[in-house]
């Protein structure tokens, strides 16, 4: 075992400037890192989220938002969906930093690709229980069988030309805070966060309209709100200049319909890949977590979900004159 040596620091952190005081700790801790590339409170600074407070080796201590968690009925409300809109807009105008985020030449790659092939390396391919082996047999793919329709969606996806920025990767509904007084939402939970298709964060949003408790997929929004849903994010999204901090731009852009249409399709396809990733992570969680949640059946409902929506998205096609290079 690993002997870990625990650090004490006499210092207090600024409450007026967290950043110098971390800084000064992450030096003595890691001094073969590069501090010219250590980023902090970027989500604070791109207004989604509470600033960072500290870091320790697996985890994270941010701020407090008061307010209250978005639930099944009010994720859609008219004076809270635009707001939940518009703050995912500037999450996705964040620069991403690391070795996935690539460059004016290098566009980047996708964080969730990797993040998959390895769940599928640690997710179960039988199990002892006798009536969790009937149903993993009766009601899952087997690990090959996942591995092609994988293959086979990956292609699909990135034929889309759905663009890759930062992502939060989880916006479920007790990650989305209002603020007292409906003046605003944060997020809260980023440590799935990365570079990732834009899309994907929407259309796993949109899945997240179901609720973790008592899964209702009936509840996925429809195209009428979709649009409407689309058309607020990207009239920040295309009004905000990228960077560390995203910026407006000098006019308010408006998207058009083509563009709106565009995205639709594109999270809603998407979508599928959602319910892929987190039904492979229930399987890997039936083997590693100790909490008293019934993840088998969590996968069998993603997998069943997904099986339901793959078929009745085939006939969903980019509209014509979208832009997106196709191979």
């Amino acid at each position: 075992m690993e002997t870990v040596t625990m650090r004490s620091f006499e210092m207090e952190l600024d409450p007026a400037d967290y950043e110098a005081g971390l800084r000064e700790i992450v030096a003595a801790l890691r001094p073969d890192w590069n501090l010219d590339n250590l980023r902090l409170k970027m989500m604070h600074r791109a207004g989604c989220a509470r600033p960072l407070v500290a870091t320790f080796s697996n985890g994270i201590v941010y701020g407090f938002e008061p307010g209250h968690t978005v639930t099944k009925l009010s994720v859609r409300a008219p004076d809270v969906f635009p707001m939940v809109a518009a703050a995912l807009a500037r999450v996705h105008r964040i620069t991403p930093l690391g070795p996935d985020a690539g460059d004016g030449s290098n566009p980047g790659r996708s964080c969730l690709w990797a993040s998959l092939d390895k769940m599928m390396a640690l997710a179960p391919t039988q199990f002892d229980d006798p009536r969790q082996q009937k149903r993993f047999v009766s009601e899952l793919r087997s690990a090959a069988q996942l591995r092609t329709e994988l293959r086979q969606l990956r292609e699909e996806l990135e034929e889309l030309g759905s663009p890759l920025v930062f992502c939060h990767n989880d916006l479920l509904l007790d990650n989305i805070i209002v603020a007292a007084g409906g003046r605003g939402v944060k997020f809260i939970d980023f440590e799935y966060g990365g570079v990732n298709h834009q899309a994907f964060d929407i259309g796993n949003h949109f899945n997240e309209f179901a609720g973790t408790e008592d899964v209702d997929y009936s509840l996925f929004p429809d195209r009428e709100f979709q649009l409407r849903w689309l058309r607020c994010y990207l009239a920040t999204y295309l009004s905000l200049k990228p960077g560390e901090s995203p910026q407006p731009t000098v006019e308010t852009v408006e998207p058009t319909d083509l563009q709106v249409e565009t995205l639709y399709v594109q999270a809603n396809k998407f979508s599928l890949l959602s319910h892929f990733y987190w039904g492979v992570w229930a399987l890997v969680q039936t083997r590693f977590s100790n909490i008293d949640f019934d993840y088998l059946e969590y996968a069998i409902t993603r997998f069943s979900e997904y099986d339901r929506r793959r078929e009745q998205l085939r006939s969903l096609v980019l509209p014509v004159g979208n832009g997106v290079k196709q191979s």
